[in-house]
């Protein structure tokens, strides 16, 4: 039963891989690679996992202790991949979604974090101070997240990686 468990972000997070192979052989070159493959998905994920502790040490730092940000009762059935699944399902959507130039994606985005953050609302309605730090915490985790999504689609379409140091044509 565990490893049935243990083989669905594995079999997900293959299928995702092989979207990003496919769009990039369809579609050509190394931008669906780069931007849909680098910058959404690894780097997404990497960033977004970085500031979430960043954040926990800096409200630990304001004595808020970790005890806030553990699972409570109703939630111990919930697999610990769901959150990083639920990351790359989300950057690989809204990636292919500004590739593809899909009209009122902003909306798209901004709705998409209202329908996540009204989902837990329940955990962030009580009247503690922790309460409003981990609603704060989901708000910036889930703008983090998006933005490397609104990164990797306008990489993929104007084939250009344009930073204020260096600009490298895809």
């Amino acid at each position: 039963m565990g490893k049935e468990k243990d083989s669905i972000p594995s079999l997900l997070l293959g299928g995702v891989f092989v979207i990003i192979l496919c769009l990039s052989a369809i579609f050509g070159g190394t931008k669906w690679l780069i931007g849909l493959g680098v910058i959404a998905v690894w780097l997404g994920h990497y960033i977004t996992s970085f500031l979430q502790w960043g954040l926990r040490k800096y409200a630990e730092s304001y004595g808020i202790t970790s005890s806030v940000f553990k699972i409570e009762n109703f939630q111990k059935k919930r697999h610990t991949f769901q959150p990083f699944l639920v990351g790359v399902l989300e950057r690989t959507f809204f990636t292919i979604l500004i590739a593809f130039e899909v009209s009122a994606i902003g909306a798209a985005l901004i709705l998409w974090i209202t329908v996540k953050m009204i989902a837990g609302w329940n955990r962030y309605t009580k009247d503690t101070f922790g309460s409003r730090v981990r609603a704060f915490n989901a708000l910036m985790m889930n703008l983090t997240s998006l933005i490397f999504a609104v990164f990797g689609g306008n990489i993929i379409i104007h084939d250009v990686i344009n930073l204020w140091f260096f600009t490298l044509k895809l």
